[in-house]
């Protein structure tokens, strides 16, 4: 769910996009029933979860590139 405005996401300044990444670590942590002294990256790894904040650059990665090929210059 968090993935669905990707877009929006990649000009949202850092401290958004850290928010974003401290409520996805919360969610893991609820989810799992990790202790607290376990990272957010850490528990992020073994879930084999990407973090937020490199999937929203691989997902606009993927975006700029399907863009290049739209003919209108309004999407592009």
């Amino acid at each position: 769910m968090m993935d669905y405005a990707c877009a929006v996401w990649r000009f949202a300044a850092c401290t958004y996009a850290r928010k974003q990444q401290l409520l996805q670590s919360k969610c893991l942590r609820l989810v799992t029933g990790a202790l607290c002294y376990i990272s957010g990256k850490q528990n992020c790894e073994d879930l084999g979860v990407p973090l937020f904040v490199d999937n929203i650059r691989a997902l606009t990665a993927c975006l700029d590139s399907n863009l290049a090929e739209v003919r209108n210059p309004l999407v592009r």
